[in-house]
């Protein structure tokens, strides 16, 4: 038979579903969808497969995504997904392929906002036996660019990751490649020269960074190394001409060294005497 369109949305999905509309047909206690189809996100998902019920139920799914817009937790995507859902309820396996052509941000977050999102502290909360009981084998990558944005940087870059752990507490791998863009710093636009953002824990969801930036003050070209942990990032900056850390964070903070910011001083207080 053919099921009526419905509509679902839930305050736990990213995504409403709704329209949904399929052929299934059941025989015994197997379950055969030739066509399932639904609207979600703007986009459109297609399920196809097989399934059988009784004291343990039983799957081997295929579902297709296209163009799909994805909200949740300030983070804003667009992707496209080719998936294979296999096994029971007991125990099954997620895997395939998921190709992000788009992603964004709250538009105040700054970079380690936007880390954090894609950080392990957070899990699903409360989550399903059925969630608990999906291993997770899919591949994450980026389109040709992929835009990071939000009002305070734009980054331009690729992505090759994969998603492993369970849908309770998923866990990425990989590396993403930073190209170009800029980011705000102490007031200050820097521009991108180079960077990646590893994931290698295979616990958690553990990014490091590893980034070079550099911007241009009173004709001192200055660049900052960003390196580290998300909850350990560490600065260390360089300029040419070469001036003391101390002088390169008192440009980036005031505009001027320390030599000058005394020298003005010395003058101001002369002034008022």
């Amino acid at each position: 038979p053919l099921f009526p369109s419905t509509t679902l949305f839930r305050s736990s999905l990213p995504v409403g579903i709704e329209a949904m509309n399929g052929d299934v047909s059941i025989s015994g206690n197997r379950i055969n969808i030739n066509k399932l189809s639904a609207t979600a996100g703007g986009g459109t998902i297609n399920v196809t497969g097989t399934a059988s019920y009784g004291a343990t139920s039983s799957f081997n799914l295929a579902m297709q995504a296209n163009s799909v817009r994805i909200r949740q937790s300030g983070v804003r995507s667009v992707m496209n997904a080719d998936l294979a859902w296999n096994g029971s309820t007991d125990s099954s396996l997620l895997s395939g392929r998921v190709v992000v052509d788009k992603l964004a941000f709250n538009q105040g977050s700054d970079l380690d906002q936007i880390l954090a999102n894609f950080s392990g502290d957070e899990t699903v909360s409360d989550p399903s036996a059925i969630a608990n009981n999906i291993k997770l084998n899919v591949a994450v990558q980026s389109a040709q660019s992929l835009n990071l944005a939000s009002s305070q940087l734009s980054i331009a870059g690729s992505a090759n990751l994969t998603a492993q752990g369970t849908a309770a507490d998923p866990v990425l791998i990989g590396r993403v490649l930073l190209t170009n863009g800029e980011v705000f710093f102490l007031g200050k636009r820097f521009e991108i020269e180079s960077g990646t953002i590893s994931f290698s824990n295979p616990v958690r969801t553990d990014p490091v960074v590893n980034l070079q930036v550099k911007t241009t003050i009173e004709n001192y070209n200055i660049t900052a190394s960003i390196i580290g942990p998300v909850d350990q990032l560490k600065t260390t900056y360089t300029s040419d001409p070469a001036l003391p850390t101390a002088d390169i964070i008192n440009l980036l903070a005031f505009g001027q060294t320390t030599a000058e910011s005394a020298s003005n001083g010395s003058k101001i207080g002369r002034a008022h005497f």
